[in-house]
């Protein structure tokens, strides 16, 4: 009888909806505010703003299933997982801190501790109040989204090198700061791998097209996750925040509609266009999914980002060491097919004119060391100071 008593105890505090001031975790945090409502048929958690003692955190709780008492290993098994991935070098620079991991009444909780960073989801959809999310004709506006998109990438890699699948990756899964410096933080792979599909009524997951697009191999009831669905996971994230994008669901017979059409026409360079179509290839075959090509692509777009147009109004001040003996008057011979010899340094001095053109570009570089790059039709000249 006891023991009865005590299941029917456990099972009406697991269906009792949580409210505002209800403690968790043994009375160590206190609900403050619903973020984002919970949602079984995918297996997606709850999301609750959390307070302990004078601090804020963001506490994601997956409901208890009384049915199911193989979840207590799993999430054994997951916790592990969790506790490995935050202990590699540099994980605090790319993933959400882990806070507290526990199971309570209402179910199995995660807290993190996000240093007041909010869901990326949450700014995008009040996207026309963020300068930093709506002004993307601006080469600068994405640099920084580019740096946060970024700091994603190695967090998607370093899970893939720990033979980790992130399976759910999206905006809801991003935290950031409100001011636009790109500090992006990787979270919601927490339990990821097997517990969304434990706690999903498999047909409806297999049907998971509402809030994000999926690879179009993960359509059907064969779908099989892997390393290159994780990345057009991360590609349809890009669209979405650099490209200002809303994707479609992909249908049932692998296509991906209009989403190439998209792209092809949002207001960003065709480096950036090639980069989101190569992550949302249909084919996960021909699909970009090697985590070093992803953020070498990345890191190219940062820097020629970074160029800007030097103006009429601000003239930019050069000089050139044009000697027989330079290396640059060398390199000059050789582009102009020796029309711009060495020791003709008015010859030289034209050849240069006429490869900057009117409107010269300059870049910053960080690689492999701070400094700025003049860039020509033929030459790219390395400015020293």
């Amino acid at each position: 009888m006891p023991a009865r008593k005590r299941a029917a105890e456990r099972s009406i505090a697991v269906t009792m909806e949580p409210v505002s001031g209800t403690r968790i975790l043994n009375g160590q945090y206190s609900l403050l505010e619903l973020i984002r409502p919970d949602d079984a048929s995918k297996g997606t958690p709850m999301i609750w703003r959390v307070g302990d003692l004078g601090s804020v955190a963001v506490a994601k709780i997956w409901r208890d299933n009384a049915a199911q008492p193989e979840l207590r290993s799993i999430w054994a098994h997951e916790v592990r997982n969790l506790l490995r991935l935050g202990g590699r070098p540099h994980a605090d620079e790319v993933f959400v801190r882990l806070r507290e991991l526990g199971i309570d009444p209402l179910g199995y909780v995660v807290v993190l501790d996000v240093e007041g960073r909010e869901p990326l989801s949450q700014a995008l959809r009040d996207r026309a109040h963020h300068p930093w999310l709506r002004d993307l004709r601006l080469p600068r506006t994405r640099q920084r989204l580019w740096e946060g998109l970024l700091r994603v990438a190695r967090g998607l890699a370093i899970m893939h090198a720990e033979g980790t699948l992130h399976r759910m990756l999206g905006p809801d899964s991003v935290f950031t700061d409100l001011e636009g410096a790109g500090d992006f933080r990787l979270s919601g792979f927490e339990w990821s791998l097997r517990i969304a599909s434990a706690l999903a009524d498999s047909k409806v997951e297999t049907d998971y097209q509402v809030h994000l697009v999926q690879a179009p191999e993960l359509v059907g009831n064969a779908a099989q996750y892997s390393v290159a669905s994780d990345w057009f996971s991360f590609g349809v994230l890009a669209a979405s925040v650099v490209a200002g994008i809303s994707l479609p669901g992909a249908t049932g017979d692998g296509t991906l509609g209009p989403i190439a059409k998209m792209v092809a026409k949002a207001p960003i360079t065709p480096g950036e266009k090639r980069l989101v179509a190569d992550l949302l290839d249909a084919d996960p075959e021909k699909r970009m999914w090697h985590a070093s090509d992803v953020t070498e692509t990345i890191s190219g777009i940062i820097d020629n980002l970074s160029v800007g147009r030097v103006s009429a109004q601000r003239p930019l001040y050069i000089g050139f060491n044009l000697s027989p003996g330079s290396d640059l008057s060398r390199l000059i011979v050789k582009a102009s097919g020796g029309q711009a010899p060495a020791h003709d340094p008015g010859r030289q001095l034209d050849f240069i004119r006429e490869d900057l053109g009117t409107e010269p570009q300059v870049s910053a570089r960080i690689r492999p060391f701070p400094h700025y790059v003049l860039h020509g039709a033929l030459i790219n000249y390395q400015l020293s100071r």
